[in-house]
C-alpha cells in the first residue's frame, strides 16, 4: 500500500501546535510564553499589537532597570532604515489621564523609559485603568510629523505581571539614555569635562 504524504500533516501540525503553547489572556493582555523554559515569556497588549504589512507594533512589558514596565517595540524593520529616515522618535506614554511620559526609542526600534523614569512608571502602571500612546517623529531637517494618539483600556495589569514573573525569564530592556547621559557622551566625545 502506498503512502499519502499528506495524510501525515494533521498529526504533524498537531505537534507543532504542542511545541508552541497558545497564549494565555489575562484580562487586556496576553502572556506568550517559548516553548522551552528557558526561553521565557513576554507579556503583549492584545490591542497594541498591530501588523502594518511586514512590520508589527506593539505595547510589550519588559524588564527595565529592575522593573516591569511597558515599552512599545517595532519589529520587522532594519535599523539602518530607520536611522538613515529619521533624526529622532519618541513615543509619548500617559496612564489615567497623568502626565505625559517620554519613551525614546533606540534605533532597533525599542521604546523605553529612562532610568530614572522607569521605577515611577512601574508603580503606576499595575493600577492603571487606561493607557495613551503618542508617536513623536522629527526628521533630518528638525521638522517633526503630526502625533497621532491611540487610547488603550488596560484590565488585570497586576494579575498578568504576577503571571509574568511566575514564569520564569522575563524580557529585558535597556533604558533609553536620559539627558545627562546624552551630554556625558556628547562631553567624552569632544574631550571636554
Amino acid at each position: 500500500m502506498r503512502k499519502r504524504p499528506w495524510a501525515v500533516l494533521p498529526w504533524a501540525a498537531a505537534g507543532l501546535c504542542a511545541a508552541a503553547p497558545a497564549p494565555e489572556v489575562i484580562g487586556t493582555w496576553r502572556l506568550i510564553c517559548a516553548p522551552g523554559p528557558s526561553e521565557g515569556c513576554l507579556l503583549r497588549h492584545r490591542d497594541a499589537d498591530l501588523r502594518l504589512g511586514p512590520y508589527r507594533i506593539a505595547v510589550e512589558v519588559r524588564s527595565v532597570s529592575g522593573v516591569l514596565v511597558p515599552v512599545v517595540a517595532v519589529h520587522g524593520v532594519p535599523a539602518q532604515k530607520v536611522v538613515g529616515s529619521v533624526l529622532g522618535i519618541v513615543i509619548g506614554l500617559r496612564l489615567d489621564g497623568g502626565n505625559w511620559l517620554e519613551l525614546p526609542c533606540a534605533p532597533t526600534l525599542l521604546c523605553t523609559p529612562t532610568a530614572e523614569l522607569a521605577p515611577a512608571l512601574a508603580t503606576a502602571f499595575p493600577g492603571a485603568a487606561s493607557m495613551r500612546l503618542r508617536l513623536q517623529v522629527t526628521l533630518p531637517n528638525g521638522d517633526t510629523l503630526p502625533r497621532p494618539e491611540h487610547a488603550f483600556d488596560l484590565r488585570a495589569t497586576s494579575a498578568a505581571l504576577g503571571r509574568l514573573t511566575s514564569g520564569g525569564v522575563i524580557a529585558t530592556a535597556s533604558p533609553a539614555p536620559s539627558a545627562s547621559d546624552w551630554m556625558g557622551m556628547l562631553r567624552a566625545l569632544v574631550g571636554r569635562r
